[in-house]
């Protein structure tokens, strides 16, 4: 997406970074001189109601919400046919960047980030709202330390009957809570503290707690595996910490810390050199019960089987072996959706919006507007599956 300088109010200055719903500014105030970050909606997405309102929503819930390491909102508007979301602009870098750069961080500094995400939680959470995509990308720190949260796009606020309304459904896959991948309207701030275990995992070990080959390997790991501890591969990492990581990984919700401020109390006794409140043999035994024999392998033969069809198509593809190397656009596109089409037909609606997100990765440009499509597609059907669920009980 390209910006020429369409608000009277805000000069453009430089592209930050882009997401599926838009991409995001470097802008100034032309009256006041203030810095601010400027999320802009996709044009091609300005005329659905669904994404203009889950913007606005965005803007509410960060609107209602005021904390040190929470990003501020400004101001929210429409001009020239854009729709737009005015925010802090933070003078720093993401954690996903950053563990790009560095690989694996000292304890020091995942303890940082531990408590500061943490109590930017509680302060969420207290207000009823549900983050639901807490993740590396999400987390901006400044050359301070000072860390923020942003990116309220997936939150679930305290007057939203469903998780899965406004398409909204999933966040994701390597820090994905097991229950928001199956069931993402029984998601609750246990699950964006699972998101921060993954995350903090990420960071003490420098890879997610969970990989795989393909996205439905991942999702299937996520769900019916347990992690290898953190403490085997960083053996730097204090046992104390690593307990804490692995108590915010329990597969069980009811095994984690129920509420941020637990966490937080954790981290205190451990910065006093206290053992945290986790019940190592009940975590041990939990994870036990999902070692190697507790893969639900035909589930995992049943996700993959799809996306190897189209990973074979992309593998053929990107070495030209395609049967006319200098086709065009259009028709690579139309080629590599019918392979992700019927590559998604076995999967259910909520795992078919994931597959269709990670494909985006790799589509030919030409494609990624029809599979922004698809992914509204079974987003929509998820959230219908949902109410159902949700009606029955």
């Amino acid at each position: 997406m390209t910006l020429a300088q369409p608000f009277s109010d805000y000069e453009i200055l430089e592209r930050v970074g882009a997401g599926a719903m838009g991409t995001v500014w470097k802008a100034q105030h032309k009256r006041l001189g203030r810095v601010v970050a400027l999320k802009v909606l996709k044009p091609s997405l300005a005329s659905d109601e669904r994404y203009v309102e889950r913007l606005r929503r965005e803007a509410r819930l960060v609107a209602a919400l005021n904390h040190p390491n929470i990003v501020t909102g400004h101001d929210l508007g429409e001009e020239g046919g854009y729709h737009y979301f005015v925010m802090e602009f933070v003078e720093g870098r993401s954690l996903r960047s950053l563990i790009a750069e560095w690989g694996m961080f000292s304890e020091e500094w995942v303890r940082q980030v531990a408590r500061q995400v943490a109590r930017a939680l509680d302060h969420a959470w207290q207000r009823g709202v549900i983050h639901r995509d807490v993740k590396p990308g999400n987390i901006l720190i400044d050359a301070a330390g000072n860390v923020k949260l942003t990116d309220l796009g997936l939150a679930k606020g305290p007057t939203d009957a469903s998780l899965t309304r406004d398409g909204a459904t999933l966040g994701t896959p390597y820090y994905i809570s097991p229950e928001q991948a199956r069931e993402p309207e029984t998601a609750d701030v246990r699950s964006d503290l699972y998101s921060l275990g993954a995350t903090l995992y990420h960071m003490a070990t420098g890879v997610p707690p969970f990989q795989g080959a393909t996205l439905a390997e991942v999702l299937t790991n996520v769900m019916s595996e347990a992690p290898v501890s953190p403490l085997a591969i960083n053996p730097g990492l204090s046992e104390e910490m690593s307990l804490v990581i692995r108590k915010l990984l329990a597969k069980d919700p009811a095994l984690r810390y129920q509420t941020p401020r637990e966490l937080l109390d954790d981290l205190d006794r451990i910065d006093t050199a206290l053992r945290p409140l986790v019940d190592a043999g009940r975590l041990a035994r939990a994870e036990g019960e999902r070692g190697g024999g507790g893969r639900r392998w035909w589930q995992l033969a049943a996700m993959a089987l799809p996306l190897l069809v189209l990973g074979g198509w992309w593998i053929a593809w990107s070495l030209g072996l395609t049967a006319n190397a200098a086709q065009k656009e259009d028709a690579r596109a139309t080629e590599f959706l019918a392979a992700l089409d019927g590559g998604s037909e076995r999967l259910q609606s909520g795992p078919r919006a994931l597959w269709f997100k990670a494909a985006a990765d790799n589509a030919p440009p030409a494609a990624l507007e029809r599979l922004a499509q698809r992914r509204v597609a079974a987003e929509r059907d998820a959230a219908r599956a949902g109410a159902a669920g949700a009606s029955r009980r």
